[in-house]
């Protein structure tokens, strides 16, 4: 018995060679040994405590892989997420706050050795702001407990007229 698998493409070049459409026919034992470690991934990928980072929808607003460095009392720990902003009107973050700091800032990257503490930033509508990387991130300081890796906290984000809030997952 063989089970078929199709993958269809939009790639001008496979369309052009492949009209669109490749086929590779396998015995049915193959395919559900695939299906078995595809879905025992999945189930490590659910488990594991450093794809905690879910998202989290706050209406029209989305907040995803919410995460902190962990780091000693007193220390800086640096907070990194993404904002989607999926409603028709454009969004402006003030800043963040959390019970675990007294302070925080919105540090950016200039060049290879330059930071600029920011004020606040945009969000046009229908666009995700991006602070995972490693040119744009909140720190938080001087911290009041450690934060090691598993712990959890919650921050405000503090938009013009409204503020939500979401936890942080450290590792």
């Amino acid at each position: 018995m063989t089970g078929t698998v199709r993958i269809s493409t939009c790639g001008r070049a496979l369309l052009k060679i492949f009209y669109n459409r490749i086929e590779i026919s396998l015995p049915s034992f193959v395919l559900r040994w695939i299906a078995a470690w595809s879905l025992g991934g999945l189930m490590v990928l659910t488990i594991h405590p450093a794809f905690a980072d879910e998202s989290v929808d706050l209406g029209d607003i989305r907040i995803e892989a919410a995460t902190a460095t962990p780091t000693a009392k007193g220390g800086r720990s640096r907070v990194r997420f993404q904002i989607t902003n999926n409603s028709r009107t454009d969004l402006h973050l003030l800043g963040i706050s959390t019970p675990v700091a007294a302070k925080t800032e919105l540090v950016a990257r200039v060049g290879s050795e330059n930071t600029s503490v920011l004020q606040s930033i945009g969000i046009p509508s229908e666009e995700t702001l991006d602070l995972t990387t490693s040119h744009l991130h909140y720190e938080i300081y001087p911290l009041e407990k450690v934060l090691q890796s598993g712990d959890n906290f919650p921050i405000t984000l503090h938009f013009r007229g409204w503020s939500k809030s979401t936890l942080v997952h450290v590792h």
